[in-house]
């Protein structure tokens, strides 16, 4: 059986007002300086539903940060993580997220989720053959746990393009 905590833990990722602002705070408060940035990316929730949103990727400590700054369409998922009546930065933990092995591994993890009763709010298949689901574990564990899978020669491809700090 697979657990909801894998031995593919991948990814810690935050949601953010200002995008140029937050990477500057990495930068001068955390050593992060080198990103991917990726303006204005277009992303599927599920078949329906689809978002806007800045977002940057960094390797440190061996492990990828993923930046969100939420910019239009159904955005609520990340916007709703950040407080509407701060007007200064926000910088906000939203996720983490474990790479799965196999895309069965993917499959039998999102059916376990369902039988257990467990929220799916975002689960997508993109065009380029990226699978992916969030489970909302907000109330006992605080934050969102994402699971993904790459195509293999894919993730080959993005994983080379993130910098490592």
């Amino acid at each position: 059986m697979i657990g909801f905590f894998t031995n593919s833990f991948s990814q810690v990722a935050y949601v953010t007002n200002r995008f140029d602002e937050a990477i500057a705070r990495f930068a001068n408060d955390y050593g992060v300086t080198r990103w991917l940035e990726v303006r204005d990316m277009d992303m599927g929730l599920d078949a329906d539903r689809r978002l806007r949103m800045d977002v940057g990727f960094a390797m440190a400590g061996g492990v990828q940060i993923e930046l969100i700054a939420p910019s239009g369409g159904d955005d609520a998922i990340y916007r709703g993580a950040l407080s509407p009546d701060c007007e200064g930065l926000q910088i906000v933990h939203h996720h983490i997220a474990q790479r799965m092995a196999t895309l069965d591994d993917l499959d039998a993890l999102r059916e376990r989720a369902r039988a257990n009763g467990l929220a799916l709010p975002i689960n997508y298949h993109s065009p380029n053959g990226v699978h992916y689901f969030y489970v909302d574990t907000r109330e006992t564990l605080g934050h969102y746990l994402e699971y993904v899978w790459f195509p293999p020669e894919y993730w080959e491809v993005m994983n080379a393009r993130i910098p490592v700090n």
